[in-house]
This record gives structure tokens, sequence and C-alpha cells, in this order.
């Protein structure tokens, strides 16, 4: 076959012969790409601690919505948050941390009003959300 043939052949649109470009059922297909890890939207943001004053800058500004209800955080709840998280956990506060204050959290809602404690709940919920313990 010519190569003048071979450009008929080419601007004709037919398939040239040659290998073929299937999978060989005795080689496995490449592995597909892992999707990327989903991205850490807790408070630490990947790391192992976080500075006691990240957590205070982050959580000021406007109410904050509480899982699962439809009732808001203030931002005084939020700082008093903050506040016992520097008193127990001093200037970082760990991943590791996280269970001791909710426990401590817990200890105090007994013995307390209804509504106290509905508000000690509140606040467990949100910082469980935020902290990325769900």
């Amino acid at each position: 076959m010519a190569l003048g043939d071979k450009r008929q052949e080419l601007s004709a649109g037919k398939p040239m012969p040659g290998p073929s470009r299937a999978v060989s059922p005795l080689r496995p297909a490449p592995p597909k790409a892992a999707p990327p890890p989903p991205k850490d939207t807790s408070i630490f943001g990947g790391k192992p601690y976080v500075p006691i004053q990240d957590i205070k800058n982050r959580w000021r500004g406007p109410s904050s919505q509480i899982p699962g209800t439809s009732r808001l955080l203030s931002q005084e709840d939020r700082f008093a948050i903050a506040e016992r998280l520097q008193k127990e956990c001093g200037s970082y506060f760990k991943q590791t941390d996280i269970p001791k204050v909710i426990r401590k959290l817990e200890l105090e809602k007994s013995g307390k009003s209804p509504q106290e404690s509905a508000r000690i709940d509140d606040q467990i919920k949100w910082l469980k959300e935020e902290s990325g313990n769900r």
C-alpha cells in the first residue's frame, strides 16, 4: 500500500489497521484515583490543637444555630464556652480535650433547673458540632 493510498483512506474516514487499544484480559485496568478526603470544617481545621484566642475570634460574631434545632446560641454563651475551655485546658485546646469538657458540662447539668439544663444541652450540641464530634 502506497503512502498516497493511506492518505486517501484517512481522508475518507476509514479506520487504519493496527494494534488494538483494548485492555488486555491479562493486565488489569489502572486503578481509579481515590476521591479527595472531606474538608475538615471543625474548629481544628486538621490540626491537633488550636490556640484559645483563635477559637474566641472564630466564635465572635452573630448568633449561631444549634444543630438539630431552630434555636440560636448567643455570642455570650459561646464566649462562656471559650472561657470555660481556657480555664480547663489552658491556652491551647486539643482534640483530646473535647470529651473531658463535654463530660464536665454534663455533670454541671445535674441539679439545675429545666431551663438551665436545656441551655447546657444546647451548648453541648453546639460544641460537638463545632469540634467535629458529631
